[in-house]
């Protein structure tokens, strides 16, 4: 199942919070630093693998359940 957020973080806590609602996440994704942001404290609360393709690499530094899937500008320039 899945819900689009449009980009907007209080529609992607919302989402998130009524998707675990329903029942346990196996896990989730989302789409955007900001909306990152929103879900990442819920999903470590709740020990919901969370895949987040954001740019923002501070948004999962220190995290359990949180994970980037993103090419930073510094992968860019390794060779």
């Amino acid at each position: 199942e899945f819900e689009d957020d449009a980009l907007a973080p209080p529609k992607a806590l919302s989402a998130f919070k009524r998707l675990s609602a329903a029942g346990p996440l196996d896990a989730a994704v989302t789409f955007s630093s900001m909306s990152t942001a929103a879900v990442v404290p819920l999903a470590e609360r709740q020990g919901v693998p969370l895949l987040g393709i954001a740019s923002d690499t501070a948004l999962f530094k220190g995290k359990r359940y949180a994970f980037q899937f993103w090419a930073t500008p510094a992968l860019f320039t390794e060779v």
